[in-house]
């Protein structure tokens, strides 16, 4: 199960960023619940060059609350959402595998790993 240190919100926005570690296959990670804000953008750091992982960003979602259309729920409900419009994207070999920055990211969920797969995933 992935390992974190949560950021303390007492920290300036800019300067939050945090290691990820022990990511295993079906890891969801909450980033909001981390950093306190969505990452500006990460950093996935494999291991082997037969490393593969696979992975959803920004499927953690929100149901709201909406009487008028009946939906009757007593509060907001969050859910891992594994439909179309969240692909899967897939990396592989011993590098590190960055976003651009300022690639907004809520939520990241390992759908899979392959290979030895030593699996570091820095947020900032």
């Amino acid at each position: 199960m992935a390992t974190f240190t949560k950021v303390p919100l007492t920290m300036r926005s800019s300067e939050r960023s945090t290691v990820i570690t022990n990511v295993v296959a079906g890891d969801k990670i909450d980033i909001v619940d981390i950093l306190g804000r969505p990452a500006d953008g990460l950093i996935i750091n494999t291991t082997a060059d037969t490393d593969v992982i696979e992975f959803r960003m920004n499927n953690y979602i929100t149901l709201e609350t909406r009487p008028k259309e009946r939906i009757d729920l007593p509060q907001d409900v969050r859910v891992w959402s594994a439909g179309a419009g969240y692909p899967i994207f897939s990396l592989t070999g011993a590098t590190a595998h960055a976003t651009d920055d300022n690639f907004e990211i809520s939520s990241i969920e390992i759908v899979s790993l392959t290979g030895p797969a030593s699996i570091e995933i820095v947020v900032h």
